[in-house]
Formats: C-alpha cells, sequence, structure tokens
C-alpha cells in the first residue's frame, strides 16, 4: 500500500489529461480560468449523471456536473466568478 501513497496525494493534471485523451486542448483555457480566480481542481470523474468536478477555493468547496468535460469546466469557472 506504500506504493499508492504518492498516486492518491498527487493533484490534478491537466497536461496528462490532455495527453490522455480525456480533455481536449481547448479545455486548458477553462483550467486556466479556474486557476486564476483562485481554484483548483480537487477531482474530475465520469458518474452517472455526467462529468463531475469538485473544486476547492479559499471561500467555498463545491461541485458541478457537466453533460462533457467542457460543459464541467466552463459551469465551474462562472461559479468562481
Amino acid at each position: 500500500m506504500k506504493n499508492f501513497s504518492k498516486y492518491i496525494e498527487e493533484a490534478f493534471n491537466a497536461k496528462k489529461a490532455i495527453k490522455t485523451g480525456n480533455l481536449e486542448k481547448s479545455d486548458l483555457v477553462h483550467v486556466d480560468a479556474i486557476k486564476k480566480y483562485g481554484g483548483t481542481i480537487d477531482d474530475f470523474i465520469i458518474t452517472s449523471t455526467g462529468y463531475e468536478l469538485k473544486i476547492k477555493s479559499k471561500k467555498r468547496d463545491f461541485k458541478v456536473v457537466g453533460k462533457n468535460p467542457t460543459d464541467a469546466l466552463k459551469r465551474a469557472v462562472k461559479e468562481l466568478k
């Protein structure tokens, strides 16, 4: 179990997600906007309702669900504004 601890604590990496095909290059703009507004992506998972994105910011923690990854990222940026 000692070997898996580094993967659990690893933060969301947008460049790795693009490289593996989970995100498109155009989604990087939205990830940068989330960082600009002071938020960090805690989790990005696929559920039965769609793509679920958990955001942590200084003000609050929240989750957003979208039909596709781009939609979830856009909604998260809108919530942070």
